[in-house]
């Protein structure tokens, strides 16, 4: 998709900043692999090089309930609303926007169907690593990771910074710091990102 888009804009003719969070980190990194010419830079979040940990457990979670025939499909739907939303914001999120949360469970319920839970998971459940070709990106990266993230742990990116040769890495802290800090700390993280997209030409990585 991500190819198809370039072809047919004017990004085919601009290097352009590619930015992908969580699931969509991974397919950004793949993208960059195979097509980093075409790249000015490349900004990571709450992503991982590789599919396993918290984030493997949490879907193997997921499959066990959306599969099990004892729950009806609206308690199926209920139970991985209410599991995604408590993994990717903070609890301070929780605390404080309650009503919005329940009604982001619902919408979400609404919006989907068994079908669409279990393709979303099979589509990230291949055996995603790219750890071992990642050296070969020479693109300034930038890399965002959220002390608390209970989805994706902060460990990833860590590793993310010591694969690529030109990376700089960016922990965000506080109760805040979730899978959905560019929400929750939309403020300091476009700051931080803003200003490091201004100096990309003469970028310095950091390990």
């Amino acid at each position: 998709v991500i190819e198809k888009l370039v072809s047919v804009t004017p990004l085919a003719q601009n290097p352009f900043v590619l930015m992908g969070v969580s699931a969509g980190g991974m397919i950004s990194q793949s993208y960059a692999l195979a097509h980093q010419e075409q790249l000015k830079a490349l900004c990571l979040l709450a992503t991982c090089p590789k599919f396993d940990g918290r984030l493997a457990f949490s879907q193997e979670i997921m499959k066990l309930f959306l599969t099990n025939p004892n729950l009806s499909d609206r308690e199926k739907l209920t139970f991985c609303a209410y599991f995604l939303l408590e993994h990717i914001f903070s609890d301070m999120f929780f605390r404080k926007f309650k009503p919005v949360v329940y009604g982001m469970v619902e919408a979400n319920i609404t919006a989907n169907s068994v079908g669409t839970y279990l393709g979303s998971i099979t589509d990230t459940d291949r055996g995603f690593d790219v750890t071992d070709r990642l050296g070969t990106l020479s693109i300034p990266t930038l890399i965002f990771v959220g002390l608390h993230d209970k989805m994706i742990e902060t460990h990833h990116g860590v590793k993310l910074n010591q694969l690529i040769p030109n990376s700089k890495r960016y922990v965000l802290k506080g109760v805040h710091a979730s899978h959905t800090f560019l929400v929750e700390l939309f403020e300091t993280f476009n700051e931080v990102l803003i200003a490091e997209l201004e100096k990309i030409d003469a970028f310095e990585p950091s390990k």
